[in-house]
């Protein structure tokens, strides 16, 4: 089965500011690199979503010629439009989407997604739900043609999902803050997944 990846690196980073969250370092790799090494060894394509700090983004790109930036316009009007740019450069079955500061995820959570056939399906850990959301082809028509919904989150909980049990408490860490990455540096789970 032949699989897209959709990473989205559009927002404001506004809580880290002036600094873009998605430049932050752990074992020597930006984040925005280790979202997309987790999704690379599973996709036919990639595309990263780049909006309000297109520069800054296109600079940490460099040298990843194996993928595609997609400039989202109405970055400000949220995520969900990120969502839908990315998508629409898709041509695969299946597609993941994962936000740029969410690279926590194992090999084995994009395995177990990739086993279940359904159509909106998600990583949980202890009952949570957390990142990549790997869309089928059918949902991913579904989203681009919603004009009700204001994020993927309430798309899914309008549509439903297939919740997928894995051993992988970091499909629920993300970067928002300077804290959250003081806290990312010091778990030892988080920094030993990716020392080279």
């Amino acid at each position: 089965m032949v699989v897209d990846g959709v990473i989205l690196a559009a927002g404001w980073s506004s809580r880290t500011a002036p600094e873009v969250k998605l430049g932050y370092s752990i074992a020597g790799r930006s984040l925005l690199e280790m979202s997309i090494s987790s999704l690379r060894p599973f996709c036919a394509r990639l595309y990263v979503v780049t909006g309000a700090h297109q520069l800054a983004v296109m600079e940490l790109l460099r040298g990843q010629d194996t993928l595609t930036p997609v400039y989202n316009p109405d970055f400000a009007a949220g995520m969900y439009g990120s969502v839908k740019a990315g998508l629409r450069c898709t041509e695969a079955s299946a597609a993941f989407v994962l936000p740029g500061d969410c690279p926590f995820a194992s090999p084995e959570v994009m395995e177990a997604l990739l086993a279940c056939q359904d159509d909106v399906v998600l990583p949980c850990w202890k009952g949570q739900t957390g990142h990549p959301v790997l869309l089928r082809r059918r949902a991913i028509g579904e989203v681009l043609k919603d004009n009700s919904c204001q994020s993927l989150r309430e798309f899914v909980r309008q549509h439903g999902h297939t919740g997928v049990p894995v051993d992988c408490p970091g499909i629920l860490m993300d970067i928002d803050t300077p804290e959250d990455y003081r806290q990312a540096l010091n778990r030892r789970e988080a920094v030993a997944m990716w020392k080279p």
